[in-house]
């Protein structure tokens, strides 16, 4: 039996689960399934029961859910390209990139539900929230990009994945103008097998 994740082709948190899982060699080991939860999949809501993706059922059928718990999880499954680091202020930094990535995450989908809305129309307070949410983060992201080696980390997942996302959902932010440095970093690290083989698509 092997583990099951559940997905939307859309969602960055899925794509930085799925992402990992190439990246640590287990994609062979992981049987995707679509599941969106606006449609309340019956076998999503067992797995995790706020019934959101990403959602990973173990192979003795126990369920773990929410992004960074999974790729926590997915990391220690093999010492091999190790994401996290085992101790020290770098590992507290390295969760810290993960959830600021995270944030930029919610922000991006939080605004793209607020623009579909049609029962009491668009707030565009909760949209400019969200959006100069993003905007303080990219400074960020461009302050430390020049210190990402070779070796992939969980920061660099995250951050390419939350980039992406915005670029995929919410072009008109053009972050890239604002961050050559980033942009130049993002360019390449998207070109990894990991991420092609998980560019966001509508279903």
């Amino acid at each position: 039996m092997s583990m099951k994740l559940f997905y939307t082709p859309t969602s960055p948190y899925a794509r930085k689960v799925r992402v990992v899982a190439i990246e640590k060699g287990l994609k062979d080991k992981i049987e995707l399934v679509i599941a969106p939860p606006a449609e309340n999949p019956p076998e999503l809501q067992k797995t995790n029961p706020l019934g959101a993706v990403p959602a990973l059922q173990l192979e003795n059928g126990e369920s773990l859910y929410d992004s960074p718990v999974i790729c926590a999880y997915l990391d220690s499954l093999s010492k091999d390209n190790p994401l996290y680091p085992s101790s020290g202020i770098e590992k507290f930094r390295a969760m810290r990139a993960e959830a600021l990535a995270n944030g930029i995450m919610e922000s991006g989908v939080a605004i793209v539900y607020e623009r579909r809305r049609t029962d009491t129309g668009i707030s565009q307070k909760i949209v400019d929230k969200h959006l100069k949410a993003i905007d303080r983060a990219i400074p960020v992201l461009e302050a430390e990009c020049p210190a990402f080696g070779e070796a992939v980390t969980i920061a660099q997942i995250a951050y390419a994945t939350a980039l992406g996302y915005i670029s995929f959902r919410l072009p008109e932010i053009s972050w890239e103008t604002k961050a050559p440095k980033l942009a130049k970093w993002a360019e390449t690290f998207s070109e990894r097998p990991s991420m092609k083989e998980t560019v966001p698509k509508d279903l």
